[in-house]
């Protein structure tokens, strides 16, 4: 009785989960700006939660996309998750190109130069001390 229970209980979460991937895809692709943010705060919530499930790479591709965003809420939220992925992954990030010669930090770092929002501006320190922070231990000069 109960591993039936916890198998229909698996393929429950595991049907709610992909059901929340497709919507999510769906939402990252609508030209509203306000579902774009609500998608990446969706994926961040999934990344955070069932992290194995979230393909990360292609959720950083999306997040560099947005970060030129004109909207400023879209731009705040790529990089809130990009600062929590830092916060986990930092050595991914840290060798994410987002351009052919421009590494993630770099252009973070860049940003900090452009926007004149505190609360982005915060969260661009936070994401780029994360990523430096992690490369910085590995190879102390």
């Amino acid at each position: 009785w109960y591993q039936r229970r916890v198998r229909v209980e698996s393929k429950s979460i595991a049907h709610g989960r992909n059901v929340c991937l497709v919507g999510c895809a769906a939402m990252q692709i609508h030209p509203d700006p306000l579902v774009q943010y609500t998608a990446i705060q969706c994926l961040q919530q999934l990344h955070l939660f069932a992290p194995r499930h979230v393909n990360m790479k292609a959720l950083v591709v999306y997040l560099c996309n947005s970060l030129f965003s004109k909207h400023l809420l879209l731009r705040r939220e790529c990089i809130a998750c990009l600062r929590q992925l830092a916060q986990r992954h930092p050595h991914e990030l840290a060798d994410h190109r987002v351009k052919e010669d421009q590494y993630l930090a770099s252009v973070v770092m860049e940003m900090l130069d452009l926007e004149q929002d505190e609360i982005l501006c915060d969260h661009n320190r936070e994401a780029v001390s994360a990523i430096l922070g992690a490369v910085a231990a590995e190879n102390p000069r």
